[in-house]
């Protein structure tokens, strides 16, 4: 699985944790991945507030 931005911005902070454990798995960079999750953690501490109140409305609709 992978993060679209696109289609699920409001979940950055699970992509991050999953970027995270799956760098922590490997020794060094996986060839082909980044650690874009740096970025994203910068961009959640931004925004988290927001994203929080999205995902509480999202889940009372559902």
């Amino acid at each position: 699985g992978g993060f679209n931005s696109n289609k699920h911005p409001i979940f950055i902070e699970s992509a991050i944790h999953t970027s995270r454990r799956i760098h922590a798995q490997a020794e060094g960079l996986i060839e082909g991945t980044t650690e874009v999750y740096l970025l994203g953690e910068s961009i959640f501490g931004i925004m988290e507030r927001k994203i929080n109140s999205a995902i509480t409305k999202m889940e009372r609709n559902n």
